[in-house]
């Protein structure tokens, strides 16, 4: 985002003598904006270098960012925990970019699960505001009931969803289960562990969620060096 807005702006700054004085004393090799163009809106490097080398590294920005993501690379390949991706017992994994699909073939039907690593990562928040709030929350758990859930995930809404319309539309009815009957919400519950969908399989999937994620990352960032050096 900041690439592409730095290369819409840059050509109507105003040419003057201050900037062709700055122009002409760097070092000539490629007339182009870091090598870079727009098309259809999208940042792109030119098809190749005016200045004949096509290594795409005409700047000392350019090298420290490559080796900046070759270290970064290194240490989180360093850090990944599988080298493979962990499976679900007794589910079948289906991989769509940073979309993951798991299913589970039963006598008289197919349970599937589908989620999306993007934008998974809660953002950061200000530990000294937290800290501030300490006595507030510690009021606020103490007059709560001390009955733990015993699951580790909850069910935020349901909706039903014809298998002849594969894809979900904004009409279909959900239900939002905050203030849905504490009997019914166990009977759901109950549902999904029946199907194997149960405080194991959420283990699980944190297990393989997060490994989807990491490797993302690296091959994000992988792609990202063969970008600045192409």
């Amino acid at each position: 985002m900041f690439l592409r807005s730095l290369v819409r702006v840059l050509p109507r700054v105003p040419f003057g003598p201050a900037l062709r004085h700055v122009s002409q004393s760097g070092p000539a090799k490629c007339p182009s904006v870091f090598g870079l163009s727009t098309r259809g809106g999208l940042l792109q490097h030119t098809a190749s270098c005016r200045c004949g080398c096509g290594c795409g590294l005409h700047t000392e920005s350019d090298h420290a960012f490559s080796e900046f993501l070759v270290e970064e690379i290194g240490q989180e390949n360093k850090i990944k925990k599988h080298k493979k991706l962990p499976q679900i017992s007794g589910w079948a994994t289906k991989l769509n970019g940073t979309e993951v699909k798991i299913l589970r073939n039963l006598p008289s039907e197919t349970v599937s699960v589908t989620f999306n690593i993007n934008n998974s990562i809660p953002p950061a928040y200000d530990v000294s505001d937290e800290e501030g709030k300490k006595d507030e929350d510690a009021e606020e758990v103490s007059g709560e009931d001390d009955t733990a859930s015993p699951h580790i995930f909850a069910i935020r809404d349901v909706s039903f969803q014809s298998p002849q319309e594969p894809e979900w539309k904004e009409t279909t009815y959900t239900l939002n289960t905050d203030m849905l009957d504490l009997a019914l919400y166990d009977h759901l519950m109950d549902f999904l562990s029946e199907r194997g969908v149960d405080n194991a399989f959420a283990d699980q999937l944190v297990e393989l969620s997060t490994a989807v994620e990491h490797q993302s990352y690296i091959t994000f960032l992988e792609g990202l060096k063969d970008f600045i050096k192409s």
